[in-house]
């Protein structure tokens, strides 16, 4: 089976027709469509249901896109890898850092390991832990920085570190919050900005307070729900809600205090995630093994 036509294969996929794939590629339509046929024939199934409107994948054709996204990657990878190695370099670490971890990563461990190896190379990705999971699994990256709670599939192995408390980023001038910790029952009534993957863990911790302390809880509003670390903490220094983000993600600003949330049912940890079966250059895993040693110190 050609990787090229692998490659193309793909592109199809994601281009969401053979025409489109075909201008990016820039090669006939007759000949995608022939690779394609060829496909088709030498596995035996069909892969994708032509429509009026769009290509349908069928179950084999699934399949075969996430292993041709990881042949594809692996192939560009080892390339890139011999290239560096005859022109002296190190290497190229490719990762996926979840928005929490783009601070603490990129601005800690990442930047210690650059100091010691300063001829490598970083391509970093920074997307929702869904879409950094899913680069992992078909190969895109060797690894993903995410925090509980995810989802993370059979074929993915996962590397826990130590829990860490969630915290209120929030204006002094707006919002009264009391000493440098608390239990959760301070975000009571209050107006909050989450990120989106934290929203059903802090109404379901609500729910189990007040099941319990009827009177001492309420439920507080989620007036702010995004993806990302800074949109959380630019609605926390205008005022427009409490900020709420793991500990280390919760920078101090100018206008802005932190206060811990001492509260165990809200805790996250550090992960990083990556694929059982997957290639990882020589610089990768020295950078894993580097940021495993650091977390684990942490």
């Amino acid at each position: 089976m050609d990787i090229e036509v692998l490659r193309n294969y793909a592109e199809i996929i994601e281009s969401g027709s053979i025409t489109a794939a075909a201008k990016k590629l820039y090669t006939a339509q007759a000949t995608l469509s022939m690779q394609l046929k060829s496909l088709e024939k030498e596995l035996g199934t069909v892969l994708l249901i032509r429509t009026a409107h769009r290509l349908e994948l069928t179950e084999a054709g699934r399949m075969l896109y996430r292993r041709a996204k990881s042949i594809s990657a692996i192939d560009s990878q080892i390339k890139s890898d011999i290239k560096e190695l005859e022109k002296g370099g190190e290497g190229t670490v490719r990762i996926g850092i979840s928005s929490e971890e783009g601070i603490s990563v990129c601005g800690d461990i990442l930047s210690d390991f650059a100091r010691i190896y300063p001829k490598m190379r970083f391509e970093i990705y920074e997307k929702p832990d869904h879409e950094i999971l899913a680069m992992t699994e078909d190969g895109s990256v060797t690894a993903a920085f995410v925090r509980t709670p995810c989802t993370i599939s059979a074929d993915m192995e996962a590397l826990f570190f130590e829990s860490e408390p969630m915290a209120a980023v929030y204006s002094p001038e707006h919002f009264s919050m009391g000493g440098e910790t608390s239990g959760i029952a301070v975000l009571t009534g209050k107006r909050l900005a989450v990120r989106r993957k934290y929203s059903q863990l802090l109404e379901d911790v609500f729910a189990e307070k007040m099941k319990k302390s009827p009177k001492k809880y309420e439920a507080p509003i989620i007036a702010v729900a995004a993806e990302s670390v800074c949109t959380v903490l630019s609605a926390a220094e205008r005022g427009m809600a409490v900020g709420i983000l793991p500990l280390s993600a919760a920078g101090q600003g100018r206008n802005t205090a932190v206060k811990v949330i001492d509260e165990p049912m809200f805790y996250t940890q550090r992960i990083i995630v990556s694929k059982k079966s997957g290639y990882a250059s020589s610089a990768e895993r020295k950078f894993l093994e580097y940021a495993a040693a650091q977390l684990r110190d942490v």
